[in-house]
């Protein structure tokens, strides 16, 4: 995906997870993207928001390729390798 959709390339890590970079449009992993995008938005809204915490985590095994995710409804369902 190229253009001006909002959605951003991921380049370096933080904390071991990947950051957005702003120079690009183009979408590696969907799952990391949206998961981050969803972190992002809850921190924005609440200060302390339980999902937050739960979706940082989902990320790291995701990331560490210890769980796969399918979506439904929107929202990331962990299957466990």
């Amino acid at each position: 995906m190229s253009g001006s959709s909002g959605l951003s390339k991921l380049s370096e890590t933080t904390d071991n997870l990947p950051v957005l970079s702003e120079h690009s449009a183009d979408i590696y992993d969907y799952s990391v993207y949206k998961i981050q995008y969803m972190i992002s938005e809850l921190k924005e809204q609440y200060l302390e928001h339980p999902d937050i915490y739960a979706l940082e985590q989902i990320l790291r095994f995701y990331i560490n390729k210890e769980v796969t995710i399918t979506w439904d409804g929107g929202y990331p369902m962990v299957d466990i390798n």
